[in-house]
């Protein structure tokens, strides 16, 4: 039996995050999930700031259905959430050295802004409004 047949196939109920529900699934079945250095997967690269917040926008939606689409009020944490900086993409930013200091500046800030507007779209969905993937 293939592993698929087993675990099953990726769920298409999700905007994003699919792959992650099925690892989940593969683990709890008993299978470990390890690294292949052969295997390469190509994600496409956002070439502009409205491809990075459309896929910003769908990786928030999709985190949200991965947690079961709990009602939950997160408005709070949400809130406060905003003002704790991506510390660990900054320090990975600022650990290439081939970048400059500006452009390391300039990637943190946009880390920074993507954070923000991922909090942005969840709190939408907390407040009940319906959001289109794409």
């Amino acid at each position: 039996k293939s592993l698929f047949e087993t675990v099953g196939l990726f769920n298409d109920n999700y905007v994003s995050g699919g792959d992650i529900e099925w690892g989940d699934r593969a683990s709890l079945m008993g299978y470990e999930i390890s690294y292949y250095e052969k295997i390469y997967v190509m994600h496409p690269t956002r070439s502009n700031i409205r491809e990075l917040l459309e896929k910003r926008k769908r990786v928030a939606i999709g985190d949200i259905g991965h947690k079961g689409n709990q009602r939950v009020n997160k408005t709070p944490s949400l809130l406060i959430n905003i003002f704790i900086p991506p510390v660990g993409r900054i320090k990975y930013i600022f650990s290439v050295r081939k970048l400059s200091i500006k452009y390391k500046v300039q990637l943190s800030f946009l880390a920074c802004f993507l954070k923000v507007y991922s909090i942005y779209v969840k709190l939408l969905i907390n407040f009940g409004i319906k959001l289109s993937a794409r």
